[in-house]
């Protein structure tokens, strides 16, 4: 498994703007998050959790969140396991992004 420095680094190389969040939550830890800095992840604890930004600050990213294990399938007609030979898909505690 990737340590997170690991997954910073694959997100940033896709241009992905990241954030630090609270541990184990999805609170941002700083104020003015909307807009990244290169010091954020600095003084963010080790087991903060990572947000990625959507729209312009990670080149126009859009992410589908489907909270039902069969909502993918449903709404694409696809697997999620095709589906994600042509695009980023991640497994949530309730579904999936994609």
């Amino acid at each position: 498994m990737l340590e997170r420095d690991e997954w910073l680094a694959w997100y940033a190389a896709r241009g992905f703007a990241t954030i630090p969040l609270a541990p184990r939550g999805k609170r941002p830890l700083h104020a003015g998050w909307q807009r990244p800095y290169p010091t954020a992840w600095g003084n963010a604890p080790t087991d903060a959790n990572i947000g990625i930004l959507c729209g312009s600050a990670s080149g126009g990213l859009v992410v589908l969140d489907f909270d039902t294990p069969d909502g993918l399938r449903e709404a694409a007609g696809v697997d999620p396991t095709e589906l994600a030979f042509h695009t980023l898909v991640a497994r949530t505690a309730r579904g999936w992004h994609v």
